[in-house]
Order: C-alpha cells, then sequence, then structure tokens
C-alpha cells in the first residue's frame, strides 16, 4: 500500500481565513478554513488541523522513522461541533525529506484503524 501510495501524490492547497488557537480541555467549534494550532506545547495527539470543503486534515509533525497515532484525538474531536464523520478526515505526518518512508504501527483500535493515512515530505534547510 505504500509503495501504491508514492505513485498517487495529492496536493492540499488551501488558504486559510484565520489562524486560531485552541484549548484542547475546551469544546470546540470548528470552522471551515480556520488552521487551529494548540496553545499548549504538550497537546496530545496532533499538531494542528484544518477543515477544508467538508474534509479535516489532521497534522502530526514527526521526525523520527516510525510514530503510531495517538487515540486522544478520537475523544478531542467527539466533544468538538462541526466535525465530519470519519470517513472525511485525512491524518498527515508531516515528515522532513530525509527520513524517506515512514512506519505507523498498526492500532487495535477500530476508529483509528479507518483513518486515511497520509505523509507530507518537507523540505529542511539550515541557513
Amino acid at each position: 500500500m505504500r509503495m501504491i501510495a508514492l505513485t498517487q501524490p495529492a496536493r492540499l492547497k488551501v488558504r486559510p481565513s484565520g489562524t486560531r488557537e485552541y484549548d484542547s480541555s475546551q469544546p470546540l467549534c470548528i470552522l471551515s478554513d480556520v488552521y487551529y494550532l494548540p496553545k499548549s506545547d504538550n497537546q496530545v495527539a496532533l499538531d494542528s488541523f484544518i477543515l477544508h470543503n467538508n474534509f479535516l486534515y489532521i497534522f502530526q509533525f514527526t521526525g523520527g522513522k516510525q510514530h503510531g497515532i495517538n487515540e486522544g484525538l478520537l475523544s478531542f474531536f467527539k466533544r468538538c461541533q462541526g466535525v465530519p464523520t470519519h470517513a472525511d478526515w485525512h491524518f498527515i505526518f508531516v515528515i522532513p525529506h530525509d527520513v524517506g518512508i515512514l512506519k505507523c504501527p498498526a492500532s487495535p483500535n477500530k476508529e483509528i484503524l479507518e483513518l486515511k493515512i497520509f505523509s507530507s515530505i518537507v523540505p529542511m534547510m539550515v541557513e
């Protein structure tokens, strides 16, 4: 599946209408095309997200070659309003270009297994 995915790149082009910091301990009404960032540096499960064209794009940044999906994101989004069904969620691992292949261990949680998982390779440059 990983090799097939490499031959089918997709492009996400979004112009957010704004950004908003959120507190994960509070319920949230998610608005379309607003880029959400956690107030806390130790936010569980995700680094940021955006709702665009009724798809929820969840971003997790990692520098490692293996990273799982934290189940805490399920409970967080269950408390939010404006969240599409799981079929319209895209979980995106954002990885540096030198990682090459990221392995995501299978979760015993059925809801996590149903998520569409993608990766985005970002060139890292030192200036």
